[in-house]
């Protein structure tokens, strides 16, 4: 497959106006239709991936979700088509606006009140997903869009990228379940850092316990529980902090492209072709958790503050046997040193940065075991040991007990930042 150039027809129907982006599957294009006029955006898969089934399969699910979900607060669908190569593609809206995590890289750190009203519009679109039959099956951050509404109107959450979406014909089940996780992961981290109301912070426990049937069932009953607070804001500002007054367009995959003139938009690059680093395995950053109910909540830095963390804390020597548990099962291993933004551990095979991890380690100085809610951030090869792997664990959310010992102990034996 080759990707029409500026000014090239497209299956037809459609002119090509410039490349918009890459992802990790599919290319993003903007393109107007040929009679209308109107601006559209193109998913396509990516050129050497087109020939895979995955790829078309997925984007074909894409197309028959988005059809079925019809929503105010899900990207919507104009058209789909298959070129005369058999290759699929997607037609949406273009949307005007930022991707939530570009938002908060700028600056955009939403309060409280605006977390919760975001938590909302989030789940009022995955309960109309769930009510249709359908889960996401890929919530995150880099997925959910605050677009401006048409005429400068109020900002309205869009939920994008549908490929991983499943129909069991049923709302309920594992599925639901995990978007709800995704979804409460979400929220912990929009309101890291943040007093939370005993309400809330039980809320976000619920929702992302590691315990499928511990969560809530589905999206209405998160939805019910955070109206139950009643804490959101009735409507958000996050753009006008950080736009400029020349206007931005980002499409369904996160790419963006400033379409007039005058200040640089606040917000990053377009995504570029991935490139491998050594020693280091690249991946999606995955949602994030809060760990065991029945402590007090005390959030942990926000995902975007790691490296900051992992360099401006004092660490501390610090070796004792640890347990990991990930979606595949359990990993053991050993500590190497800590900190209160995050752990490093020596285990015996690669992990992958963005992995969630539950870890269960005894805390120095008092000895006693505690289990705290981990996401990858590092992975390095140990020369000479064959598969093992040096591991740095983010702390997600580190309660106070768990941050007291820590603390503690890294008074007495800790040596510089750096």
């Amino acid at each position: 497959m080759k990707l029409p150039r500026t000014g090239e027809t497209f299956d037809s129907r459609y002119r090509m106006v410039r490349e918009l982006g890459w992802g990790r599957a599919h290319v993003v294009l903007e393109a107007s239709h040929l009679l209308s006029g109107r601006p559209v955006a193109i998913k396509v898969p990516r050129p050497e991936m087109a020939e895979r089934t995955e790829t078309r399969e997925g984007l074909l699910r894409e197309v028959r979700a988005l059809g079925a979900i019809r929503h105010f607060h899900v990207v919507e669908l104009y058209d789909a088509g298959i070129t005369d190569e058999g290759v699929p593609y997607a037609v949406t809206e273009l949307l005007d606006g930022s991707l939530l995590d570009a938002l908060f890289a700028a600056g955009a750190k939403p309060a409280v009140a605006d977390a919760v009203a975001l938590a909302r519009q989030l789940a009022v679109a995955l309960a109309a997903i769930h009510a249709r039959g359908y889960t996401h099956g890929d919530v995150r951050v880099g997925n959910l869009f605050l677009a401006r509404a048409p005429g400068g109107g109020d900002e309205r959450l869009k939920l994008l990228d549908f490929d991983r979406s499943a129909s069991g014909g049923a709302p309920y089940g594992d599925g639901a379940r995990e978007d709800v996780r995704a979804a409460g992961g979400a929220l912990a981290e929009w309101v890291a850092g943040a007093d939370l109301p005993a309400d809330l912070a039980a809320l976000v426990e619920r929702a992302v316990s590691p315990t499928p049937g511990s969560r809530y069932a589905d999206a209405a009953q998160l939805l019910a529980a955070l109206d139950a607070t009643g804490l959101a804001s009735a409507r958000t500002t996050l753009l006008a902090r950080v736009s400029a007054p020349s206007r931005t367009v980002i499409t369904p995959s996160g790419q963006s492209a400033t379409r007039a003139s005058g200040a640089v938009p606040i917000v990053p690059p377009p995504l570029r072709r991935p490139v491998s680093q050594p020693g280091v395995i690249a991946s999606q950053p995955a949602p994030r958790s809060p760990g065991t109910p029945g402590m007090p909540f005390v959030p942990a830095a926000p995902r975007a503050a790691w490296t900051a963390t992992q360099r401006g804390h004092a660490r501390a020597e610090y070796v004792t046997p640890v347990r990991l548990t990930v979606l595949q099962g359990t990993i053991d291993g050993r500590t190497e040193d800590v900190s209160e933004g995050g752990i490093q551990v020596v285990v015996p095979r690669p992990m992958v940065p963005g992995d969630r991890a539950q870890l269960r380690f005894a805390l120095p100085g008092t000895g006693k075991v505690a289990t705290c809610p981990t996401v990858v951030r590092s992975v390095q090869p140990r020369p000479g040991e064959g598969s093992a792997v040096t591991v740095g664990l983010e702390f997600v959310v580190l309660h106070s007990t768990v941050r007291e010992a820590i603390r503690q102990y890294i008074a007495l034996t800790a040596r510089p930042p750096g």
